[in-house]
């Protein structure tokens, strides 16, 4: 599988309701990179919704991620929220391992998708540009990457991703959907290749659970 260089800091903590690195307020200049850590008992990193542009998540490791059940809404490992009108660009996650044999104990048998790897939560009107998930192991999550959309309205415009990909992963012991991707497409096709999907976690095998889910597009 992708390989992960091991972490040269450990951060941790056993609140469970907490980002252990948050962004407020928006930042579209510079950049922002976040590598060689590992990233224990909690979310590893979240935005609240405002515009941001070149964040770097790359060789980390993130371990007893807690799933909704015991922590509450927003805990995902990595988290971005948007906000109608907002933009995320210029996003790369790369060479990461998210999930261990302690993560997302208290949500495996629940069908809800709420202990996941990434989650970008898309919100009508806002807009993804060039975002790259990449060479990174899921491991023992809910879903391993989750594009949803929230609040659609019918007749407006939904959020759209213009360059997504999401290529070269490994997944393993997923207990919903390894990839569910709701979120409408501009310019480019939406990229989900060459991943490698084993061993399912079905502990509670429903109808809800696939490989890849994706319910897109609307406009």
């Amino acid at each position: 599988g992708p390989a992960v260089t091991p972490a040269t800091a450990e951060i941790t903590t056993g609140t469970a309701n907490i980002s252990l690195f948050t962004m407020s307020g928006g930042c579209t200049s510079g950049t922002t990179t976040i590598e060689y850590l590992h990233l224990d008992g909690a979310g590893a990193f979240s935005t609240e919704g405002s515009s941001y542009s070149n964040i770097n998540i790359l060789h980390n490791q993130m371990t007893s991620i807690p799933a909704e059940e015991s922590c509450g809404a927003g805990c995902e490992s990595v988290f971005f929220a948007m906000s109608s009108g907002i933009t995320l660009s210029n996003i790369d996650i790369e060479y990461n391992s998210f999930g261990d044999a302690n993560s997302c104990v208290a949500g495996e048998n629940v069908d809800d998708g709420s202990c996941a790897g990434v989650i970008v939560n898309a919100v009508n009107g806002g807009q993804i540009i060039n975002v790259f998930i990449n060479h990174n192991i899921f491991y023992h999550l809910q879903e391993g990457i989750h594009f949803p959309v929230q609040d659609f309205v019918s007749g407006q415009a939904e959020a759209t991703c213009d360059n997504c990909q999401i290529e070269y992963n490994s997944f393993s012991q997923i207990h919903r959907i390894q990839v569910e991707f709701q979120i409408g497409l501009l310019n480019h096709p939406f990229l989900e290749r060459y991943n490698v999907l084993t061993s399912p976690l079905d502990t509670n095998a429903n109808a809800g659970m696939f490989a890849f889910s994706d319910p897109c597009c609307q406009f």
